[in-house]
Parts: C-alpha cells; structure tokens; sequence
C-alpha cells in the first residue's frame, strides 16, 4: 500500500465496514478516485474494490484499471458500469 493515503482515503478507510459483503461501502465516484490516484487496482499493496454486480453470480468481484474508463483525458473523467453496484473497498 501507498505509504502515505490522503486526507480523503484516510476519510473512507475510516467508515465501517458495513457493507453487504463486508467491506466499506463507497460511490462509483469514490472508486473512480481510488483508481485514478493510483490508491487501488489489480496488482500488490493497491486497495481492493470490489462489486457484487460485476457477473451474474453471488460473487464479489474485483475491479481493475481497464474497468474504469477514462471519458475524458483532459480533466481525468470516469465512466464506471451503474451494474457494477454495489461497490465495497476491501482494505486487509
């Protein structure tokens, strides 16, 4: 993991893990920003999120980069599938 997490990681990692799968419950928003800040992804020490609507089964499943689509190069927009809900972070 990145050894310094900022202000508004520190502020989701704080939040219960209450979510249905057991993990923190977190927007598409905040998925976008953890991957695109370089705090999760597919790949050692990055932060798991995960989504329970990922595939057709009872499974959750991980998230990487190539599932966040950049819209936007410009101003660094992203596109995350609304049936990829609900997502959770899954710290260790």
């Amino acid at each position: 993991m990145k050894c310094e997490y900022s202000d508004v990681v520190k502020t989701i990692l704080a939040r219960p893990r209450n979510g249905a799968g057991g993990g923190i419950p977190i927007t598409r928003g905040e998925a976008a920003m953890l991957f695109f800040d370089g705090y999760a992804g597919d790949g050692p020490e990055l932060l798991d999120v995960r989504s329970l609507g990922y595939v057709d089964d009872e499974l959750w499943h991980g998230l990487t980069h190539s599932d966040i689509f950049s819209t936007d190069h410009a101003c660094d927009a992203a596109f995350i599938w609304s049936k990829w809900l609900p997502l959770e972070l899954w710290p260790e």
